[in-house]
């Protein structure tokens, strides 16, 4: 995130490895959430590096960095899944402190799925993996094994699957987990937890479990046909939530109305 404490911790994490901030030559970036951008234009100014960064992330990178309009349009789509007025805007001002992490920035670099880059390690491919968000972007070093996967497999949680417009986010998901559980990895370093090992376990998890949500919503439409997205969260959530987690769970239901959806597995009533 953009904040001093966070620049701090980092700035202190480099000093202990031991090199300049210009010896930083590219910076990549898994994909346009505020906690994964937010630092790239101070990095990129101290420097000098140049940015890799998918088409699909900057443009939606850029629609969020017009805060007003990114709020009225998250505003209409919460109105539209049913959710109260004061809950609204609870959630919107828990939202933002997040928004100013959020800058427009211009890739340097292209991404290409299956585009090598030269490290001394040995070259890291690109593997994009749709789902999390529209382009999300991971590094895998074949000779060694390792896949850095940005939020798309975490150690200990599944990542949250947010509704896009004109996407299934989850059919796109679940597809990227199929092509990822094909890679030889030996170790998963992922940006939140720790590195872990057993990917393709982990992924028949992940999958068993958006299988059950699925499950679940199918379920509770047919006792109520005319249920909201809100109110169909609060089925899958049935503890409380704070308003900034009540924001990412509407969201993920939904997605997992608009994959029920594109399958043809609505309940019909």
């Amino acid at each position: 995130m953009d904040t001093p404490q966070c620049f701090a911790a980092l700035d202190q994490a480099r000093q202990e490895i031991g090199f300049s901030w210009t010896a930083l030559r590219e910076l990549t970036i898994s994909h346009y959430h505020p906690d994964h951008v937010g630092m790239a234009p101070r990095l990129l100014r101290i420097s000098g590096a140049r940015l890799r960064i998918a088409r699909a992330e900057a443009e939606m990178l850029g629609q969020m960095a017009d805060h007003c309009a990114a709020e009225q349009w998250e505003r209409s789509v919460l109105r539209g899944a049913g959710t109260p007025a004061p809950t609204i805007d609870d959630i919107e001002g828990a939202m933002h402190a997040v928004r100013g992490s959020f800058h427009p920035l211009h890739a340097d670099l292209t991404v290409r799925n299956g585009e090598k880059i030269p490290c001394d390690a040995g070259d890291f491919e690109v593997v994009l993996t749709p789902g999390h968000s529209p382009e999300h972007l991971c590094l895998f070093n074949r000779e060694q094994g390792l896949f850095f996967s940005g939020d798309h497999l975490l150690e200990k949680i599944t990542p949250n699957i947010q509704w896009h417009p004109e996407r299934d986010a989850l059919g796109e998901y679940l597809e990227s987990l199929r092509a990822v559980a094909k890679l030889d990895i030996d170790l998963v370093l992922p940006s939140h937890g720790r590195p872990f090992r057993g990917h393709r376990e982990w992924i028949d998890r992940a999958i068993a479990h958006h299988a059950q949500r699925c499950d679940q919503l199918e379920a509770a439409l047919r006792q109520s046909p005319k249920a909201t997205a809100f109110e169909l969260t609060q089925e899958l959530w049935t503890r409380r939530l704070s308003p900034f987690h009540l924001r990412f769970a509407i969201f993920e239901t939904l997605a997992h109305l608009e994959h029920l959806r594109r399958r043809g597995s609505m309940p019909r009533n």
